[in-house]
């Protein structure tokens, strides 16, 4: 811990234990939650910039929020697992900003990481005050066992460009421009989108459409919110424009990628 008043705060927002098949695959998903994998059976691929991690029976994954990343299955085509996005805070902030941990971790077959998903599934959508409760103990347990089992380390100092990534990653449905992101950073508007695309590979306004439109999938697939409600959550209010950029971004517009229910409909809950 930085000091002794910090505050830890664990956040659910979907999950599920599923029977994965060839259908589970993307390229250039950039989701604004952490990704939290246990592989129950078969073998799942994420592949960040800078490494493939290969996940097997047994093995836990842990992606920050904002990694660029890839995934599929193996050629053994098939995984079940339990997947959850969520998000990890300390003193209000993304804790994996200030602490680094390995991707993955072997953890065996482990009854009572399975409860602590379970409840978490169980509880996690649940408005009642006990419910969330016990969600967010049953969480912070998943986390700290992850942490127990890892090594990790201090993330170094944080430089311009990360404190201008941490800001659109906690802003991106809210309107800044370019130059708030230049002042943020303390650097020339041509010094700042040069060094911005080296580390993200995007521009900033191509990296906060792809933090939005993978939010609007996430909520489109696991939610019944209209889609008019997303897109106005994510900061859109012209309905052509979000379709437009919608399928620009997955190939589908918001109805159509609804219709398919993508992942949802070829992946079986178990």
């Amino acid at each position: 811990m930085k000091n002794t008043k910090d505050v830890i705060s664990a956040t659910f927002h979907h999950g599920e234990k599923v029977s994965l098949t060839d259908f589970w695959q993307d390229t250039g998903v950039i989701c604004p939650n952490s990704k939290f994998f246990y592989v129950l059976d078969g073998e799942i691929v994420l592949k960040t910039e800078s490494e493939e991690i290969i996940a097997r029976q047994g093995e836990m994954v842990l992606l920050p929020a904002g990694i660029k990343h890839d995934f599929h299955l193996t050629d053994k085509r098939y995984a079940k697992k339990y997947w959850m996005h969520i998000d990890i805070s300390l003193n209000g902030e993304n804790l994996f900003d200030y602490y680094t941990l390995p991707y993955k971790i072997y953890v065996g077959q482990n009854d009572h990481l399975k409860s602590l998903f379970e409840t978490v599934l169980r509880y996690g959508n649940d408005q009642s005050l006990s419910s969330k409760l016990t969600a967010s103990s049953a969480l912070l347990s998943l986390v700290s066992f992850y942490v127990e089992h890892s090594s990790f380390l201090d993330s170094q100092k944080d430089d311009e460009i990360d404190i201008a990534i941490k800001y659109v990653k906690s802003h991106y449905t809210e309107k800044f421009s370019l130059d708030e992101l230049c002042a943020i950073s303390h650097l020339s508007k041509g010094h700042f989108l040069r060094k911005f695309k080296e580390r993200t590979g995007h521009t900033p306004m191509h990296y906060v459409n792809k933090l939005k439109i993978d939010k609007a999938k996430t909520m489109i697939e696991q939610s019944n919110q209209p889609i008019n409600t997303i897109m106005e959550s994510l900061g859109f209010y012209d309905s052509a424009h979000f379709c437009k950029l919608f399928k620009s971004f997955c190939g589908y517009s918001p109805k159509e990628f609804r219709a398919h229910n993508y992942y949802r409909k070829m992946n079986e809950k178990i």
